[in-house]
């Protein structure tokens, strides 16, 4: 009896961040790397396509760890910056006012600044700006993962996958956190 064996024979990604980033990247003449941007990969003969998928999302993961998570950045904070901060009446998150006077409230006005870059972004309560953390991962959104074409790479994932599945082929989400976190701590070394 034949029976089918699907082959993935391309793939492309698209790796997206937030406008702050790709602004700081610019100006301080940071080069996103080349792999990082839109990028369609075919296969040549007995390649195993899905292993350089995983190869390629290792790789970009890994530099911009190393580009922008590796190092935190202490807040620059301009004398324009000191002024928005001390006329300011609303917080920048949460677009409210009525910023408390006690210092340990959770209600208080605080510096908020982009731990990426280090630029001060404008005052915040001292909830919403603790509300507000970078995670601490990077996360990977894949278009139409549920339908099918997860199986055909994710046994290429190296370390403990944790999944909710839909049944045998189909998975709703997966994650792979503790290879990720082994794999950023060895390029720290």
């Amino acid at each position: 009896m034949p029976y089918q064996k699907h082959v993935p024979v391309s793939y492309s990604f698209h790796l997206r961040c937030s406008d702050e980033i790709i602004q700081y990247a610019r100006e301080s003449n940071i080069i996103i790397p080349e792999h990082c941007s839109q990028t369609l990969v075919t296969s040549g003969e007995d390649e195993d396509m899905a292993q350089k998928f995983v190869d390629s999302i290792e790789k970009s993961v890994i530099e911009i760890f190393n580009l922008f998570l590796k190092d935190i950045w202490p807040m620059v904070f301009t004398e324009e910056d000191e002024r928005k901060f001390n006329s300011a009446t609303r917080c920048h998150i949460c677009r409210k006012g009525r910023f408390s006077k006690d210092s340990e409230s959770k209600y208080s006005k605080v510096k908020d600044h982009c731990h990426i870059t280090g630029r001060f972004r404008g005052p915040a309560h001292k909830r919403c700006n603790l509300l507000y953390q970078a995670p601490k991962f990077i996360p990977i959104v894949f278009h139409g993962l549920s339908n099918y074409d997860c199986h055909l790479f994710i046994k290429n994932l190296g370390g403990e996958i944790k999944c909710i599945p839909n049944n045998d082929e189909r998975y709703i989400t997966f994650s792979n956190i503790g290879y990720l976190n082994l794999m950023m701590e060895n390029h720290l070394k």
